[in-house]
């Protein structure tokens, strides 16, 4: 009889790296298994290590709550994750309604963020597991500069951006962080 440690993200649609953690123990075989719903491409590069870095686990839901930014620093054409949102001088803006969304390659438990915004605006953020039920989690009007959002911890997959800036059409988001530090 084998003792399977379970992760589960068969809920989410999962692309990229995948990162895993999970308490120390033996293990003698990996098991992955795809669901139905989404494409499943598996990199015959799989390693499986042992790491001395501390990690927090939910435990509800077995996600990694991340203690620094999973965001790249450069906002570029060349990063995954950046859904929607023109990039543009290493900024990346929004028009008049419409919105900025980031995907992060796998779930994670997510409480706080943390934006520069060069020019003074009003925005609102969402967050989603699924990019169809978005959760409105935060707000701030006629603000600049650096801020950060907190929220009562979630799972989180998809970051929803909306500004609103007058007297210009477009929304410049100048840095995102995730999680704020």
């Amino acid at each position: 009889m084998r003792d399977w440690l379970i992760i589960d993200h068969s809920k989410y649609d999962c692309f990229g790296q995948q990162v895993l953690y999970f308490e120390e123990r033996v293990v003698r075989f990996i098991r992955i298994q795809c669901n139905n719903y989404y494409r499943c491409v598996i990199d015959a590069n799989i390693e499986a290590l042992y790491s001395t870095d501390s990690f927090e686990i939910d435990s509800d839901t077995s996600l990694l709550v991340p203690k620094d930014n999973l965001i790249p620093t450069t906002i570029s054409n060349a990063v995954d994750g950046w859904v929607n949102g023109e990039i543009i001088d290493g900024h990346i803006i929004h028009g008049f309604d419409e919105c900025i969304i980031y995907q992060f390659p796998q779930p994670y438990i997510i409480g706080s963020l943390k934006l520069q915004l060069n020019e003074k605006c009003s925005y609102s953020i969402k967050i989603s597991t699924d990019k169809n039920t978005w959760e409105r989690v935060f707000a701030e009007k006629n603000v600049s500069g650096w801020r950060i959002a907190t929220f009562e911890k979630r799972p989180v997959m998809f970051i929803n951006i909306k500004g609103v800036k007058k007297p210009f059409v477009d929304f410049k988001l100048s840095k995102l962080e995730c999680p704020a530090n």
